[in-house]
């Protein structure tokens, strides 16, 4: 079985990722597993319920899913995720620059400067 990481982040833009794997996902049987880092503990509650509403849309599609829910670095949290049985990750990345990225930095970045696995990536709002 095909397994997947697909980093969400709360965002309609984090979910573009989904749809970007979605043909490699519906040619080969696939483990979806959603996550969802958080870096302040209060949001849990929060994340959580975003997480099972997401799963429980792609099951209603027939597809396997697990979730992931983890406090922490988001670089960091995704890379050992990842590491725990994905063959491949999905992410989107944003649009930032300049000193927004700088500041914040970039979290797909640090994954693809990191990742040794296969890595989809979707921008969105771009063909």
């Amino acid at each position: 079985m095909n397994r997947v990481l697909v980093p969400l982040d709360g965002s309609p833009e984090s979910e573009s990722a989904i749809a970007a794997a979605m043909p490699l996902i519906r040619a080969v049987p696939s483990e979806i597993t959603i996550l969802r880092v958080i870096e302040n503990p209060s949001e849990w509650d929060e994340a959580l319920a975003y997480l099972r509403k997401a799963a429980s849309a792609l099951r209603g599609q027939g597809f396997r899913v697990m979730m992931g829910l983890r406090t922490g670095s988001p670089t960091e949290e995704i890379q050992i995720q990842a590491h725990q049985g994905a063959d491949w990750i999905a992410m989107s990345t944003r649009r930032r620059s300049g000193l927004a990225r700088l500041l914040e930095g970039s979290v797909t970045e640090g994954i693809l400067r990191q990742t040794d696995l296969p890595l989809i990536l979707s921008r969105p709002g771009m063909p």
